[in-house]
């Protein structure tokens, strides 16, 4: 079993996928969208094209051929509260190693929210 099916949430979009947070995921979203991992802590507030470019790259390591525009076509407007939330699970869970069935944080970050504060 690989990391990404570990650490990795199901979502179904053209097929079912698997969305990885990994360390180096997360080093591609601060440097493209040039915030740090806090800032996503209200993914609905996201410009559309920044939301776009996270999901492409939590999906990415399982498909090389994907694209910005090919993740794009995946979603429509009304599943973006069901994509910010699976964003939000996989980062969440990326945050976490497993010893045991025993969950243990890596680093305390605050929770993720879906809605704008």
């Amino acid at each position: 079993m690989n990391l990404a099916e570990i650490y990795g949430v199901k979502i179904k979009t053209d097929k079912v996928r698997t969305m990885w947070a990994n360390w180096d995921a997360m080093a591609q979203i601060e440097k493209e969208l040039n915030i740090s991992l806090f800032d996503l802590r209200n993914l609905m507030t996201l410009p559309m094209t920044d939301l776009r470019t996270v999901a492409f790259i939590l999906l990415k390591h399982e498909d090389r051929s994907l694209t910005k525009q090919k993740v794009g076509k995946m979603f429509s407007v009304a599943e973006l509260p069901k994509l910010a939330q699976t964003i939000a699970q996989a980062v969440g869970k990326a945050s976490t190693i497993g010893d045991d069935d025993e969950e243990t944080p890596l680093v305390q970050q605050p929770a993720l929210s879906l809605v704008a504060t």
